[in-house]
């Protein structure tokens, strides 16, 4: 029995070693992405002239400013033209999504108000306040 286990785990060490770079490269996160597997979000935002790059490892994006009973995973403050629950940025079926959250300003994509939820693509411009986000390709995985 020892030599079966001795074997299986040779067999998971060389697919490891051997075939998981491969997997990774030809399986990009927008690949995978289309096929339904969360794989993150990378988000880029403007304050000011700033640019901040924002990685995220689940597949939704809350962004405001937070307080004590409202955390956020994209904090735009100092800009006080955001709400504290702004908008939602989310990928489903392979594609990405922005809602707006009944904020005061609203939520602008390519200059047009939001109203409900609107697909959205990499390089879209999204409006949030005076914060200007777009939705970036993750990077690609090496070895």
């Amino acid at each position: 029995m020892a030599e079966g286990w001795g074997f299986a785990l040779k067999v998971v060490f060389y697919f490891r070693i051997a075939f998981l770079p491969i997997f990774l490269r030809l399986f990009s996160a927008r690949v995978l992405a289309r096929w339904g597997v969360a794989m993150g979000l990378q988000i880029s935002y403007k304050y000011k002239n700033r640019w901040k790059i924002r990685q995220l490892d689940g597949d939704s994006a809350l962004i405001g400013r937070p307080n004590a009973q409202s955390p956020v995973d994209i904090d735009l403050s100092p800009d006080t033209t955001v709400s504290r629950n702004h908008a939602r940025i989310w990928a489903e079926g392979g594609a990405f999504w922005v809602e707006d959250l009944k904020s005061r300003y609203g939520t602008k994509v390519h200059d047009s108000k939001l109203t409900g939820k609107v697909q959205v693509k990499e390089g879209d411009t999204i409006q949030v306040g005076e914060t200007t986000l777009k939705i970036d390709a993750l990077p690609e995985h090496s070895e």
